[in-house]
């Protein structure tokens, strides 16, 4: 498999997992639908945003320390994990954060 579809692959299962937890989310509170989904995608975006750029600051500060020229080129696979750790970590916040019902 080429790196390519590995992402795919991953991007895939990684929408199945955020919307398993937004269905376990939901059972739980009663609230509107646009209430629901709003603060779940801004949980998802701002964990996602801190993952990647934690994940930037780190590849960038190996490679400065290693003095290596290809340093960056290891944010292509990084990326997408960072990305899917903060999202997770979003996705808990949210599920803990909002009260049940």
């Amino acid at each position: 498999m080429t790196v390519l579809n590995l992402l795919v692959v991953f991007a895939i299962a990684v929408v199945a997992v955020y919307a398993a937890l937004f269905i376990a989310g939901v059972r739980r509170r009663g609230q509107a639908w646009t209430l629901l989904v709003g603060g779940y995608v801004g949980h998802l975006v701002k964990g996602a945003g801190i993952g990647l750029a934690l994940a930037v600051a780190v590849v960038f500060a190996v490679t400065a320390y290693y003095d290596s020229p290809q340093g960056p080129l290891s944010l292509i696979i990084l990326g997408p994990l960072a990305i899917f750790a903060g999202g997770l970590v979003g996705a808990y916040r949210w599920l803990i954060k909002a009260p049940a019902a």
